[in-house]
């Protein structure tokens, strides 16, 4: 109980980050439940705003978007070494534009081919991709990064 309430107390972080005893493993904690939280509330809003029934692509869309962040920032860490790893924020932050850029860069193109896909196939199109694409993403962040 003492571990948990030191966990969510500012004074008990500020501490540890002034002597930087602050661990890996905790650091990414803390990473991880915020990416969470920020990744479950754009959940929460596309779910409400979206203001009609959601098709099967805005449901892999939206979902989507929750698991794919939480299972890729989990395999990133471990693939840093886990709590014995070294810099993963650092090294996460300066990995995330130059693979997001490249992210972009293919969804324009994918984007711009589907126009090209009979309408009856349009959403196993999309939907495959969005995964091929994320996998792709990921194993790019992992490769340059680890």
């Amino acid at each position: 109980m003492k571990s948990i309430v030191k966990f969510f107390s500012t004074k008990s972080v500020k501490e540890k980050l002034l002597k930087g005893t602050l661990s890996e493993g905790q650091l990414f904690i803390y990473f991880y439940l915020i990416m969470m939280y920020d990744a479950v509330g754009l959940t929460q809003q596309c779910l409400t705003i979206i203001g009609k029934q959601p098709s099967v692509i805005d449901l892999v869309n939206i979902w989507g978007y929750l698991i794919i962040t939480g299972i890729g920032l989990l395999m990133l860490f471990l693939a840093n070494g886990g709590v014995k790893g070294k810099n993963f924020l650092s090294k996460f932050f300066s990995f995330s534009f130059t693979v997001g850029l490249k992210y972009a860069i293919a969804f324009i193109i994918l984007d711009a081919l589907s126009k090209l896909i009979p309408p009856a196939l349009i959403q196993p199109y999309e939907v495959t991709i969005y995964f091929l694409v994320n996998i792709l993403m990921r194993r790019f962040k992992y490769e340059a990064q680890f």
